[in-house]
C-alpha cells in the first residue's frame, strides 16, 4: 500500500496518509459493531490522532533504542 500512494505522498507532503488511515477506520468499523464512527470529518479526526499519536510512539521508541 505504500508503494502504491507514495506519488500522492510526495505531492501532497505525507498527508495523504490521513486519507489512508480514515479508510482503514473505516473498514474497522464495518467490520466491528462495538466501534462507532460518525461522520467522514469524525473518521479524518480520528485518522489525526492516531498519526499524531504513532509519531510520538515512533519518536519514544527510536530515543530509547538510541539511548541503548
Amino acid at each position: 500500500m505504500k508503494i502504491l500512494s507514495l506519488p500522492i505522498n510526495i505531492l501532497t507532503l505525507g498527508l495523504f496518509n490521513i486519507v489512508i488511515n480514515a479508510g482503514m477506520l473505516w473498514m474497522v468499523d464495518l467490520i466491528l459493531k462495538g466501534l462507532r464512527v460518525e461522520g467522514f470529518w469524525g473518521y479524518i479526526w480520528s485518522s489525526l490522532v492516531i498519526s499524531i499519536i504513532s509519531i510520538v510512539v515512533s519518536k519514544i521508541v527510536f530515543f530509547r533504542r538510541k539511548k541503548d
